[in-house]
């Protein structure tokens, strides 16, 4: 039995770093179900992300609100909620199902890093 993971990817105003991010994901396979959630953009974000025939919502503006209108359409056994200038490992999807085979695992988060030479990005 194959586990579907659901990507839910709240969104405003994300034109410049979307596409990066669907271009990561959209190699994952059919395993995956992508659901944008978009909180009014007032930019290119909806129509760049529905060029990927996607699943695209139009939610109230809030990442909480965005991230729970996500939730409820999902049909995967997965929810992994992702930042919408996040580029995922190729391993991602691998590597949630292998970590959710040990029955004491209910969540988690893959290593983060910042881009940029920005103090702040160096210190994290």
């Amino acid at each position: 039995m194959k586990i579907v993971v659901s990507i839910i990817i709240p969104t405003l105003n994300e034109a410049a770093s979307i596409k990066p991010t669907l271009e990561a994901i959209k190699s994952f396979g059919e395993n995956v179900e992508i659901i944008i959630v978009d909180g009014a953009s007032a930019d290119e974000t909806v129509s760049i992300a529905e060029s990927y025939k996607i699943h695209v919502l139009k939610s109230s503006r809030g990442r909480g609100t965005q991230m729970h209108a996500g939730a409820k359409e999902a049909t995967g056994e997965v929810l992994w909620f992702l930042h919408a200038d996040t580029i995922a490992p190729p391993s991602a999807i691998e590597e949630i199902i292998n970590a959710l085979k040990d029955s004491n695992a209910v969540g988690g988060n893959f290593t983060i890093r910042f881009d940029g030479d920005f103090r702040a990005a160096r210190c994290v």
